[in-house]
């Protein structure tokens, strides 16, 4: 649904059409009217509409993980597929909860320049101390603290955040290969925990089904959504 594309588009390598009704879905799946794809999130925006916390369905135990992770202080490396919904659930957690909300774009910590992303690190964790109680969500973890013979000037100076690390800021952490992290970065006062996002079972599927198509018109049964559900990935 279009109200819902600006969430849909945190998810990690997904095309996201936003789609006002049954008959332009109809038009675009056939050809005849191609729906132009939604603009990925700025990061720079403060106003992305997350859906309610309650309502991200698929994945309750995480939902719960993420809980007791935060409410202990302990940091969390969430592990899981491309599109498994990590950003989004971190995101909606955070307005839940009414979170200060801290992130960055890895890809900009990877400058050329020396010296630039280490500043920029810096900065966000300093930004992260002065608004706690706060979330510092890191996506694309391996790529900014792969293992020691991979790894950099970031990777060094990441591990000395953590452990200048005050209460009340949480870090957060994203990846789809924990193989590829620096183990130091997975001892304890770093990452405490480690959550594992698996793909939705059916019944799951079918839940975040319901919630996406209640808002958009349909002429669905039941049946027809539990085929879905168990006929996708």
């Amino acid at each position: 649904p279009a109200d819902s594309a600006p969430e849909a588009t945190l998810a990690e390598g997904l095309t996201v059409y936003p789609v006002e009704n049954v008959e332009q879905l109809a038009e675009h799946l056939s050809g005849r009217e191609q729906i132009p794809p939604a603009p990925p999130w700025s990061q720079e925006g403060e106003d992305l509409p997350m859906p309610d916390f309650a309502e991200v369905r698929g994945q309750e135990q995480v939902k719960r993980m993420l809980e007791i992770a935060a409410a202990g202080g302990h940091n969390a490396a969430m592990i899981g597929p491309p599109g498994s919904g990590k950003t989004l659930l971190v995101r909606s957690f955070v307005e839940a909860f009414h979170l200060s909300y801290f992130t960055t774009n890895v890809a900009s910590l990877l400058s050329q320049y020396l010296g630039d992303s280490e500043q920029q690190l810096t900065s966000l964790f300093q930004r992260a101390r002065e608004g706690a109680p706060s979330i510092l969500f890191l996506d694309e973890l391996d790529a900014l603290c792969p293992p020691r013979e991979n790894a950099g000037p970031n990777s060094t100076l990441l591990l000395s955040l953590f452990d200048e690390l005050d209460t009340g800021v949480v870090v957060v952490g994203a990846t789809n290969r924990p193989q590829g992290l620096d183990t130091a970065l997975r001892r304890p006062g770093r990452f405490d925990k480690e959550i594992e996002i698996e793909v939705p079972m059916p019944s799951e599927k079918e839940e975040i089904l319901n919630v996406m198509l209640a808002s958009l018109p349909h002429a669905l049964t039941p049946a027809d959504v539990a085929f879905v559900a168990s006929h996708t990935n």
